[in-house]
């Protein structure tokens, strides 16, 4: 028992699904064939298709033939028989009727003949048919009579049944051979496509492969040999133009390359040759400024050392304000000295900070102590705000932060004509034990226009060209404040009115110090006594080792107003015999003097044997530059004190020199000028 077929039906209107990744695998893999193998099968497919199709009707038309024939046949020999059955059937000769079937059967196209008489029982019967036979049977009869025209007798019935088996035995030895008919039309189309194919299509095609392929291996370009007027000629033409425009552009992008490379190689040594003259020319500067400094710094040393041992003598009223007058406008020139200083270092990147740990609420108070008297001199009144929890110890640079406050606090104290002065200290933390700190100082003064605030922090610019001729200025100050308070990662900035006074303000960021990591600031050391004495300098043993005739007149009053007494002399060779003698606790050491400098005295110093080697050397030098301390500290210097030498900045050195546990801390030895 065979299962029944099934069937399924779509309802009108509703789409078909499709699988489309059994597509898509579909679709990859015939995209993945060959044009070959493609060519060849739609050959044999347009081939083998319409050579079936034509066989089969063949065939067909001739199967249908042989049975009509066999038709014919069957109908005449059922005519011609029953004729000859006719006497036998009356005489009811059954061996002639059997003789007479039998003679029929020899042709093998019929398997089963009978005669039956009128009443339709059977006569006779020669051969059966097969009930398992396939094929096509024909079944036919004929009446027997006798007699002729109008009077004749029905006798009986001649049956007789054909098969196709000849038939069929002859179309499949036809079908034989259509086969290898087929066959071999199929092996002469497919040769011939072949042929044709390789000659209009796989020959061109495998040559414009190869030339595209030595195309992509960056190769020279090939061109393709092929003359032909069909499509792959015209392809093959199109190809090789697009070659030759190709390697005209390559020819011209090399050449363009070419050209840009020579160009950025001549760019680049112009671009160094101007960097060199660059760096040069700043060299130069900054050698000029060293040099300018120090032959500034050397006759100013010596303005205001007189100055201040002058007025330190009995003197007149006027002569005490004329000096004061003298004192005033050194510290002025020293002041834009040290700006322009200052601002050849922020052109040439070289302003770096000092980072110490300081107390800064005392630091602040400090600062504002130096302007207490020049604010009563002009009758104006200060107000110093501070929170009231402590500020913190901060590890930021003191001396810059020192120089901004007072530079912030000059400008308020000289514009402003009556009223008040203030300043303001707050401060915040901030996470990872970081701090923000916030000043601001505000004024009475004219105030600033709106108009200008915007460029009050540029180089060499002043909010009123009134102000230069009226209290002077190079206009650099606030430009330097700025530089320094991007240094400290701050900003700053200002908020006025014309005719209501002004309010400076900037912040800065930095770490929260340790109290162990605190340092005593310089402007924090002992100063002299107002009577020039000090405990434990005046038995000091000085040796002072300064060519310059002038300088060695300043630095013996500032001894003596220590109450020491010092030896002189006058280049680093003497100096260097005089401590071998031995009797001195410090040298004070000039460094630049003739015979032997202070750089090479200190040196040779330095190698000597016993506790000479290790004497204090302070370095005296009109070299402020930046690094300058540095330098000489690591040349052997046990301190450094800057020109115009500052009477507390002396003190101090001197204070460490002598004093166990000083010598070593991390105290900047720059001089203050207030």
């Amino acid at each position: 028992m065979t299962d029944a077929p099934t069937s399924s039906t779509v309802a009108p209107g509703s789409a078909v699904r499709t699988n489309p990744i059994a597509d898509g695998a579909a679709m990859r893999r015939t995209k993945g064939l060959s044009l070959r193998f493609k060519f060849l099968a739609f050959n044999l497919l347009i081939a083998f298709v319409p050579t079936i199709i034509l066989f089969s009707a063949w065939e067909y038309a001739s199967y249908n033939a042989a049975l009509r024939e066999l038709e014919e046949k069957l109908d005449e020999v059922l005519a011609i028989q029953s004729d000859i059955l006719a006497a036998p059937l009356w005489n009811l000769e059954g061996d002639r009727m059997q003789l007479v079937l039998d003679a029929i059967l020899k042709d093998s196209d019929f398997v089963m003949a009978a005669v039956s008489d009128h009443r339709g029982r059977l006569m006779a019967q020669s051969g059966v048919i097969s009930p398992h036979h396939q094929g096509q049977v024909i079944n036919s009869s004929h009446a027997i009579v006798s007699g002729s025209g109008d009077s004749t007798e029905l006798l009986g019935e001649l049956s007789l049944i054909a098969t196709d088996t000849r038939i069929s035995e002859l179309v499949t030895k036809h079908l034989y051979l259509d086969v290898a008919i087929i066959a071999l039309w199929l092996l002469a189309s497919i040769t011939a496509a072949l042929v044709a194919f390789r000659r209009t299509i796989d020959t061109p095609l495998s040559r414009l492969l190869e030339a595209i392929h030595s195309t992509g291996q960056n190769l020279r370009r090939k061109r393709v040999n092929w003359s032909s007027e069909d499509e792959m000629g015209v392809v093959v033409r199109q190809f090789n133009k697009m070659q030759d425009r190709q390697e005209e552009y390559e020819d011209e992008l090399q050449s363009a390359q070419a050209n840009l490379e020579r160009r950025v190689k001549e760019r680049t040594v112009e671009l160094v040759t101007a960097r060199d003259e660059a760096h040069a020319a700043s060299n130069a500067k900054s050698e000029f400024l060293a040099v300018m400094s120090h032959e500034l710094r050397t006759p100013l040393n010596g303005v205001l050392g007189l100055t201040e041992t002058l007025m330190d003598t009995t003197l007149s009223r006027e002569q005490n304000n004329q000096l004061a007058l003298i004192k005033e406008s050194g510290w002025g020139l020293m002041s834009l000295l040290n700006d322009m200083l200052d601002l050849t270092k922020v052109e040439t990147g070289s302003l770096k900070l000092e980072y110490l740990t300081f107390d800064l609420e005392h630091m602040v108070k400090r600062v504002t102590e130096l302007w207490t008297g020049i604010i009563a001199d002009k009758g104006l009144t200060f107000t110093l705000e501070t929170p009231d929890e402590l500020l913190p110890l901060i590890h930021s640079d003191p001396t810059r932060l020192r120089q901004v406050i007072q530079n912030l606090l000059s400008n308020a104290i000289k514009f402003t004509d009556a009223g008040e002065v203030s300043m303001t200290v707050t401060w915040s933390a901030l996470a990872g034990n970081r701090a923000r700190i916030a000043f601001q100082v505000r004024d009475t003064g004219p105030g600033i226009d709106s108009d200008v605030q915007s460029s009050i922090f540029d180089r060499f610019t002043q909010a009123d060209t009134s102000i230069t001729r009226r209290f002077g200025g190079s206009g650099l100050g606030l430009s330097i404040c700025r530089e320094l308070v991007a240094l400290m990662d701050g900003t700053i900035g200002v908020s006025s009115e014309a005719g209501s006074g002004s309010a400076f303000w900037f912040t800065i960021e930095c770490d929260i110090g340790e109290e162990a990591d605190k340092v005593v600031l310089n402007n924090d050391q002992d100063t002299p006594d107002d009577d020039g004495t000090q405990s434990g300098l005046e038995d000091l043993q000085i040796l002072v080792a300064e060519d310059n005739h002038v300088n060695r007149m300043v630095i013996k009053a500032i001894l003596d107003s220590f109450g020491i007494k010092a030896a002189v002399v006058e280049n680093g060779s003497l100096a260097l015999e005089a401590v071998k003698a031995g009797g001195f606790d410090i040298v004070l050491m000039d460094v630049q003097m003739p015979v032997m400098d202070g750089i090479t005295a200190t040196a040779e110093i330095r190698a000597l044997e016993g506790e000479s080697a290790s004497i204090p050397v302070i370095a005296l030098t009109a070299n402020a530059m930046h690094g300058d301390r540095e330098r000489y500290l690591a040349q052997g210097f046990t301190e450094y004190v800057s020109k115009p030498i500052d009477a507390r900045a002396l003190h101090t050195a001197l204070v460490r020199c002598s004093r166990a546990g000083i010598v070593d801390t991390e105290v900047p030895a720059q001089s203050l000028q207030a």
